[in-house]
């Protein structure tokens, strides 16, 4: 049997789309559970019903993705355990794929499954820029039927046998949401030696719209649990960022943010400006669309950088415990790669 858990915050109209997508999947109906978990809000009736597979709603209190996934292990029992989004639509095939990929395996691992963007009728510079590059998701770095590190387990799509699933559970101090997939996946590979095996074939649409200010927002967001990741785990803290997060390198995001202090503001409203433009103009953009297109994603790298230093900051200036005395050195070379 295959368990589906599917963390949710969002509109029960997000939610539907992808209990369809489930309903829809070649599967017999006795082989699949499907489990909901209401995180950070009150449990809402599911439009669309009945459906094909037995699908358990359960709620959590407070906000926190670690907890929902937690408490969706807890009371499923399918052999294997498929994470999604509550924003991602399967294709009919998804599962099915999931379950050859893992019965193909030369050793266990952790299977990761496409997402891609949607191609909107009104797609925006930004809307490209996410699909085509790394801006969020790194799918364009990645060789399908590859072994990867845990850094790239990311819950929108992945699955795991359960009994690897159950000796490691998602650290519920990284809530709401972000680095509780990474810093687990993390402990799975040190402890159990499973890395990430990238199946193309088990497909999904990831229909999450991205806004100028959203993106930012979420850069942000991602340094404050940066902040929270090191508390947690500083070993996967170093892994991710080679760097300790101590004075040194808080003094060094403090310096690296004034410096952008100066030329940002015109520069976000520039950028925000070329993001919202409509796809369609990149067309006559001057030395083409793909040079346009590589060209804005470099300039919206440093103020990425930007906002996930001021969430860093943020966190560890409201009182984000750090870690007791590293044992390893920070080195510039780390400082001059982190985010």
């Amino acid at each position: 049997m295959i368990s589906v858990i599917v963390p949710t915050c969002r509109p029960t109209s997000v939610l539907t789309r992808c209990l369809v997508s489930l309903a829809q999947q070649q599967l017999p109906s006795s082989e699949l559970e499907v489990c909901v978990v209401f995180n950070g809000g009150v449990a809402a009736r599911l439009e669309g019903g009945p459906w094909p597979f037995r699908l358990r709603v359960t709620q959590i209190g407070g906000a926190s993705a670690a907890a929902a996934r937690n408490r969706g292990l807890a009371i499923t029992k399918g052999e294997l355990v498929v994470f999604l989004n509550d924003d991602v639509v399967l294709e009919p095939g998804c599962l099915a794929a999931h379950a050859e990929a893992h019965a193909r395996l030369e050793r266990p691992g952790l299977v990761l499954g496409s997402a891609t963007w949607p191609l909107y009728a009104d797609s925006t510079v930004l809307d490209r820029l996410i699909a085509e590059t790394s801006l969020v998701m790194f799918y364009d770095q990645m060789r399908p039927y590859e072994w990867y590190g845990f850094r790239h387990a990311w819950t929108l799509n992945l699955s795991v046998k359960r009994d690897y699933a159950e000796r490691e559970r998602f650290d519920e101090r990284l809530s709401p949401v972000n680095f509780e997939d990474l810093e687990w996946a993390f402990r799975l590979e040190r402890r159990c030696g499973l890395n990430v095996w990238y199946a193309p074939e088990c497909a999904a649409v990831h229909d999450h719209r991205y806004t100028w200010e959203a993106l930012l927002a979420r850069e942000r967001l991602v340094g404050r649990m940066a902040a929270k990741l090191w508390q947690a785990n500083a070993e996967c803290f170093r892994a991710v960022y080679e760097t300790d997060l101590d004075e040194r390198y808080l003094d060094f995001c403090r310096r690296a943010v004034e410096a952008e202090r100066r030329r940002a503001p015109r520069l976000l409203e520039l950028l925000g400006r070329y993001a919202q433009l409509r796809a369609t103009e990149l067309d006559n953009a001057p030395g083409g669309r793909g040079a346009f297109m590589s060209l804005l994603h470099g300039a919206i790298q440093p103020m990425k950088r930007m906002e996930f230093r001021r969430g860093l900051l943020e966190e560890c200036a409201a009182g984000a415990p750090r870690a007791a005395a590293p044992t390893m050195a920070t080195t510039t070379a780390g400082l001059a790669r982190s985010r």
